[in-house]
């Protein structure tokens, strides 16, 4: 048996891996349950029900306590389930400050209706973890990024793909030059969806079409890797004639962002394709290319190199995380230590602006200058 060393606040394992299969998984290091910060999820639709639920109660720093929805029946469904007694309508949230084991809103409803539910919730003196997009528009998102920041309250995006090891592990290889410089990414992020009256065909609800809700996983990604952000968009939009799902709404984008240092994202994200959801990194001495890049699970990356002689290529196996559980672990971390979220407000209002852009891009149809200081 590894016995381990004990320090203040976790048990510790030296290395037993040689190089070729690298470094063993850490241990976890939960928070006693008690201690665990409590969390009321607002909005119980898909992304609730099989993502954020599941991982609430896998994770280690975070507990769930309470519920909010405008369906009390689904809400009432959905409590019993988890045995959670606090069930909520949204125009209850209010109660929520009378309520010390409460101490964070995952809010995830439709993106046009995240700044009255951080208003709801401000008021109630939550912290928020909200997800992606910000809002429906720029204009929107620094809204909620002032109303969170005059009020004291912790404001944190939901950017999951952040969390992902492997995306985490390209990121650091860039940093240090790996593969050389960094010169372009392809990245698509396409699913089919299907007829009906679905929020995500409202303009006032959703603030366009498959752009903000999956495109800006590329323009999120790229800047998360290359640690830049882009100074120039072109895009091209496309909405099918006689299709009323996208009378309002874009069913694909296609874009080009430019990045100071020469690198360039070409991204495509459609409602139109079958799903498929990767992404290629060219280096000067490399090209990774990376599958399920944009999915709750089974990110797989492969490494592919040149010398001379042929080409070889190096699968990176990191193991399989819950990008949910790992985000709301890090929020609850970040509340338990009084520190800043990685993925802030900040980021969310840039996507949205540079979301704005490729729209005017293409509707002006040429290249424009992107002034994410305006």
């Amino acid at each position: 048996m590894d016995a381990g060393i004990v320090t203040a606040d976790e048990v510790q394992f030296p290395n037993w891996r040689l190089a070729a299969d690298g470094p063993a998984p850490t241990v976890p290091t939960p928070t006693r349950p008690e201690e665990r910060i409590g969390f009321a999820v607002m909005g119980l639709g898909r992304l609730a029900l099989g993502q954020i639920l599941p991982a609430l109660v896998k994770s280690k720093r975070a507990r769930l306590v309470g519920l909010i929805s405008g369906h009390p029946e689904k809400c009432a469904l959905v409590g019993h389930q988890y045995g959670v007694e606090l069930q909520l309508n949204y125009d209850q949230v209010g109660a929520l400050s009378d309520r010390p084991d409460v101490g964070a809103v995952f809010i995830a409803t439709p993106n046009g209706l995240h700044l009255q539910h951080v208003q709801d919730v401000v008021r109630a003196g939550k912290a928020i973890l909200l997800e992606k997009p910000m809002a429906a528009n720029s204009m929107q998102a620094i809204q909620i990024e002032r109303i969170c920041r005059e009020a004291g309250v912790p404001l944190m995006i939901g950017y999951r793909s952040q969390f992902e090891p492997h995306l985490g592990a390209i990121r650091d290889g860039i940093r240090t030059g790996t593969w050389g410089r960094l010169k372009a990414m392809t990245s698509v992020n396409v699913q089919t969806a299907a007829p009906g009256d679905h929020w995500r065909y409202d303009k006032a609800r959703a603030g366009g079409g498959s752009l903000p809700d999956i495109g800006i996983y590329c323009i999120s990604v790229a800047q998360y890797l290359s640690g830049e952000r882009p100074t120039s968009v072109g895009a091209v939009i496309h909405q099918p004639q006689n299709d009323p799902r996208f009378d309002e709404v874009e069913e694909s984008c296609a874009l080009t962002l430019e990045f100071p240092s020469g690198f360039v994202l070409q991204s495509f994200s459609s409602y139109g394709a079958r799903e498929e959801k990767f992404f290629k990194l060219m280096f000067e001495k490399a090209t990774i290319t990376v599958t399920n890049a944009y999915a709750y699970g089974g990110v797989a990356m492969t490494i592919s190199r040149s010398d001379g002689q042929g080409i070889s290529d190096e699968a990176l196996e990191l193991g399989a995380i819950d990008q949910f559980e790992a985000e709301i672990d890090h929020f609850a971390q970040c509340l338990q230590t009084g520190t800043r979220p990685r993925t802030g407000p900040d980021q969310g209002i840039r996507d949205h602006k540079i979301m704005e852009a490729a729209y005017r891009a293409a509707a002006e149809r040429r290249i424009l200058a992107i002034d994410l200081d305006a």
